[in-house]
């Protein structure tokens, strides 16, 4: 243990330890200054400091507003007894192809030109334009479709650590293979292709934070950069748990979500 020196003459002759404090520290006493002062750090303060905030916790179905729960009920009967009930007619080819692709065995096989057409073609998913994602690719298509294979296996079938934690760290590109902009829509977008049967077509957390607060009252917590990947699913899991039974598949009952959004407010 290095003895204690006195701050005042940087001298440890005779220099004592009065008392232990609760916090890790210790009270000292010169007795050629007869001065007395505490040293040490303070961990009780240094464990407040560095602790990380309680994430806020994702709201659960029985917390919807019940007048909105009642109004989006309303507005689903009329949804479902419309003709194609909002369903792009592109897609169930769109889904049996890249299902293929991106299965186990078609994705070491995937071309180029496939995995980039996944980011342009609009079949059944709202893209905007993914200037970022298609900017990386055709700078060298080969390298691209590399890259892109490893991020979209690594998604699917990734070891190690559940799917929540896997798409964290594809959303915020630390792994070595990532890729630029094939992040969060594009991703949620594979989820959405591949799992049919519980993934929306909401491909963002905010469009999901948004389709929450106006179609249910409901408010999730604001965008978590380390916990992206499990707001992404739960926030999933909670609308298409809402939004119930009566659709073909969760992005159907995507469809439905935007929709609702649509409509005027109180109406039906």
């Amino acid at each position: 243990m290095v003895p204690l020196m006195c701050p005042l003459n940087v001298d440890h002759e005779g220099v004592e330890v009065l008392e232990a404090l609760p916090d890790g520290r210790n009270k000292a006493w010169c007795p050629n200054c007869d001065y007395a002062w505490v040293h040490g750090a303070d961990r009780l303060h240094s464990a407040r400091m560095t602790a990380q905030p309680t994430p806020r916790p994702m709201p659960t179905a029985d917390q919807a507003s019940p007048e909105l729960m009642a109004r989006a009920q309303l507005l689903k009967s009329e949804f479902l007894s419309q003709e194609h009930a909002g369903l792009d007619p592109r897609v169930p080819s769109f889904w049996a192809k890249y299902q293929r692709i991106f299965s186990e065995e078609g994705l070491s096989a995937a071309g180029p030109a496939e995995l980039r057409a996944f980011g342009t073609d609009t079949s059944g998913s709202n893209l905007g334009i993914q200037s970022t994602f298609l900017t990386a690719f055709d700078k060298d298509p080969e390298y691209g479709a590399a890259r892109v294979r490893k991020v979209v296996d690594h998604l699917l079938r990734g070891t190690g650590k559940p799917l929540e934690d896997r798409l964290t760290n594809l959303v915020n590109g630390t792994l070595s293979f990532s890729f630029p902009g094939f992040k969060e829509l594009l991703l949620s977008r594979v989820l959405s292709v591949m799992y049919p049967k519980r993934f929306l077509t909401l491909l963002t957390y905010e469009q999901k934070l948004v389709a929450a607060r106006d179609v249910y009252g409901l408010h999730l917590p604001p965008y978590d950069r380390a916990r992206i990947g499990h707001q992404i699913v739960q926030s999933n899991d909670l609308l298409a748990g809402l939004a119930g039974d009566g659709f073909l598949h969760r992005p159907h009952a995507g469809e439905f979500l935007w929709w609702v959004q649509m409509q005027p407010p109180g109406g039906n």
